[in-house]
């Protein structure tokens, strides 16, 4: 869903500067239906222990933004500015974020390119061409759907047939039985708020234990309608460059010191306590060119790197490739990105898959020479937009430790007005985890997942809401 112009509100001007002050902003109310597992919709998880913050089958959601910049332009064309955004969001199910400061740099454009300094997103994530920058209706792979899903958890032993541990979750033999966790965006680690998402609080704990049990994905996932990342990690303090164009072509480059580093703004998901990179380097490509029929091709390329602070974590490297193409109202666009070995455990039992030759307790990934491959994803949609009216269909596949998340989403708006645009969606979400395979136990891939150790969901989200936009 795209943004008009900034607003000006104030401007004066000088013989030496003309001074701005711009207001731009959205504010989003979306009613949603949930249709999810049948356990994953009781006030208690299948865990038995943490509170089902979705239990309802309907839902109702508003979230702001507002951008405030105050700009200075000099008679040589050299602009700076001062950007802040705001974010609050509140649902009836009882979570709320009050409005806090989401952002807030320094900018600075001149003939050899922009420069920025402070808490924004980093060039890659600014530079990418994927379909979560064309999708319609309430952003598609953009991920809104994902605050009113509940991810896979492992289930207490009384709620599994045949299941793997012995008494409850909190029984010794439940030591080997893997909590998954998932890529449902189409982003980068730091995108993606530093890790993989998981049901449990902390990513590199086992299981579930004393302060995590509420601290799941679903309480702390409220999110803006344009949002395309998990809010935190990415807005860390850092600097940035970036090119003018070179007859298609820019160039941005970040560096950002420390990924918990957020100074004064919030970093909403410093709950993943241990997701923290030092000397992260992030870097975007990309090209666009106009075909003489008036087709659009743009392509990009980003990366990150940086350095895992857990000891048992591997340093980070990311990158992916997208492609858009836009011709006569249609958008058509792919993206691909690999996670390297980033997220992969060094040791212990989330180092390497299950062991079907092994006893679950006699799980042992030092002597055990399987591998997992590297985390990826891959997006595609189609968009169309004639007139007032815009539709698109957007999907996401993805791997992860094994652990697969997909998605399809169709999305329709129609711009009422040039500020009101009423909006549907439907998604289709899956999950489906790598299951315990140990010998001495039951296959849990041949049981339903309603009865499993480790608890699939799967669903459909329909989002139905308004954006008003100023």
């Amino acid at each position: 869903m795209s943004k008009i112009l900034a607003k000006e509100i104030f401007s004066q001007k000088t013989e030496e500067n003309k001074f701005k002050v711009l207001l731009e902003g959205d504010l989003n109310l979306t009613s949603a239906g949930v249709k999810q597992q049948n356990s994953y919709q009781k006030n208690l998880l299948p865990d038995n222990s943490t509170k089902n913050y979705l239990n309802d089958n309907y839902n109702f959601v508003g979230d702001s933004e507002v951008n405030l910049r105050f700009e200075v332009e000099s008679k040589n064309k050299t602009k700076t500015s001062l950007n802040a955004n705001f974010q609050g969001n509140a649902d009836i199910n009882k979570r709320k974020r009050n409005p806090y400061l989401d952002q807030i740099f320094i900018a600075q454009k001149n003939r050899l390119g922009r420069f920025e300094i402070g808490n924004t997103k980093p060039a890659n994530q600014q530079m990418k061409y994927d379909p979560a920058s064309f999708a319609r209706g309430a952003g598609g792979v953009r991920g809104k759907y994902l605050e009113h899903v509940n991810l896979p958890i492992l289930a207490d032993f009384n709620n599994s047939a045949l299941g793997v541990c012995q008494n409850n979750i909190g029984d010794p033999s439940c030591a080997n039985v893997k909590v998954p966790s998932f890529i449902m965006l189409s982003q980068s680690p730091i995108g993606h708020g530093g890790y993989a998402k998981s049901s449990n609080a902390k990513f590199s704990d086992n299981n579930i234990s004393g302060t995590d049990l509420n601290n799941n994905f679903s309480k702390n996932n409220l999110r803006s309608i344009n949002d395309d990342s998990f809010e935190g990690a990415e807005d860390a303090t850092k600097i940035s460059y970036f090119s003018p164009d070179l007859a298609g072509f820019k160039f941005g480059l970040s560096y950002t010191p420390n990924s918990q580093d957020n100074g004064i703004t919030k970093n909403v998901a410093a709950w993943q306590n241990n997701a923290e990179i030092h000397d992260v380097f992030s870097v975007g490509l990309n090209y666009v060119h106009y075909l003489d029929n008036g087709a659009l091709i743009a392509f990009s390329s980003t990366a990150e790197k940086g350095n895992s602070v857990t000891n048992n974590r591997a340093d980070l490297l990311a990158y992916d490739f997208a492609i858009n193409l836009n011709y006569f109202g249609f958008d058509v666009g792919f993206s691909y990105g690999i996670w390297q070995d980033y997220g992969q455990s060094k040791s212990g039992i989330y180092s390497c898959p299950y062991n079907s030759s092994l006893n679950l307790n006699d799980q042992n990934c030092s002597i055990n020479t399987s591998k997992f491959n590297n985390p990826y994803y891959f997006s595609s949609g189609i968009a169309y937009k004639f007139g007032p009216v815009g539709a698109s269909i957007t999907s996401l596949n993805s791997n992860f430790q094994n652990n697969k998340f997909s998605s399809l989403s169709f999305g329709l708006d129609y711009k009422l007005k040039k500020y009101l645009m009423p909006y549907f969606e439907v998604t289709k979400f899956t999950f489906k985890s790598a299951q315990p395979k140990a010998s001495s136990i039951y296959n849990q891939n041949y049981i339903s997942s309603d009865l499993r150790q480790v608890r699939d969901n799967d669903g459909l989200i329909f989002l139905t809401g308004i954006s008003y936009s100023f």
